[in-house]
């Protein structure tokens, strides 16, 4: 009886750990996507305010 509530602990243990590594995995990936649109907002402003630069050369 013991072996299959410890054998049951465990593979619940398992499942819980693989979907809070997945939830995490997620958060990571968006965030790198938060991420990357935030640097090419920042390149595209750089490059109007070069460019406005020039016009008043």
């Amino acid at each position: 009886m013991i072996f299959v509530l410890l054998g049951t602990f465990i593979v619940l243990n398992l499942f819980v750990g693989v979907i809070v590594n997945k939830v995490e995995e997620v958060e990571h990936t968006q965030h790198n996507k938060d991420i990357k649109k935030e640097i090419q907002d920042l390149r595209k402003e750089i490059q109007e305010l070069k460019q406005t630069l020039k016009r008043k050369e």
